[in-house]
């Protein structure tokens, strides 16, 4: 009888349909809490090597599985992620496309969700008077000029879909307005996607909030977090037709000391 209190009931309270995720909520008829976020990706069999390199490493959290579904011509790969009472860890443990990142926020301020530890981060987060929450980390608007040029070069994408789906994550000094150059510098990161494509774009990015939030006390970021939100963003860019890497740029990670294979990438510590 106690498995059947836990039956969950599917109800959608926070639905997105674009082309390349579907985001959604279920809840636990015992309590009505939100009890998982699933997220399914969508692409053509082309991409499938990508996504399900996505849910493996979103999967590195011991609360989230996957599985997939397939035809001859698509791929859906189911992520869900459980969220049992105080296991929502930090907000600077989440990443992925912008409408899977909010809806963190939104079920952080259920406090049973949320470790004890990190009860304050997420109330930080989710602050009214000023803009904590998830954030692009390419600006919509660098976003909507790369669009403009595609249309230009007869390459047709959806810009709310692009933007909806592109990489997002939590941080504790955005929205402060001292540093909002490392976040909001649409020059930067226009020069950057044109030279060199969106994965040095990305590194740049995250290589100069890192720096700022170091120099606040912030603890580095993982290599995991960074790999991820690298696999995310490759697999976007392929859905929408953006350039991952240009020929002639290199790339050089030592400095985060990445390693290859995902079997060696550790769990998020706390």
């Amino acid at each position: 009888m106690k498995k059947f209190t836990y039956i969950l009931l599917l109800i959608f309270l926070s639905i997105n349909l674009y082309s390349q995720n579907i985001i959604s909520l279920g809840r636990s008829l015992k309590n009505l809490k939100p009890t998982y976020i699933e997220r399914t990706i969508h692409v053509n069999t082309a991409r499938s090597f990508e996504a399900i390199e996505v849910a493996r490493y979103q999967s590195l959290n011991h609360h989230t599985n996957w599985t997939f579904t397939n035809t001859t011509t698509n791929i859906d790969v189911h992520i869900k992620r459980i969220l049992a009472e105080h296991t929502l860890k930090s907000p600077r443990t989440i990443y992925g496309p912008y409408n899977y990142v909010r809806v963190f926020s939104k079920i952080s301020k259920n406090e049973d969700l949320t470790t004890n530890k990190h009860l304050l981060d997420w109330k930080h987060i989710n602050q009214t008077t000023t803009y904590n929450g998830a954030h692009h980390l390419i600006n919509k608007y660098t976003l909507k000029l790369i669009y403009l040029e595609m249309k230009q070069e007869g390459i047709n994408v959806s810009l709310t879909d692009m933007q909806k789906n592109a990489p997002a994550i939590f941080h504790p000094l955005h929205g402060d307005p001292q540093y909002k150059q490392y976040f909001h510098d649409y020059a930067s990161q226009l020069y950057d996607y044109h030279h060199y494509g969106m994965k040095v774009t990305i590194l740049n990015i995250l290589a100069n909030i890192d720096n700022i939030g170091i120099a606040n006390g912030l603890p580095k970021m993982h290599n995991e977090y960074i790999i991820g939100i690298l696999k995310e963003t490759e697999l976007w860019c392929k859905s929408y037709h953006l350039v991952w890497e240009r020929h002639n740029s290199a790339i050089e990670l030592k400095d985060y000391q990445i390693p290859t294979n995902v079997d060696e990438v550790r769990l998020f510590k706390e």
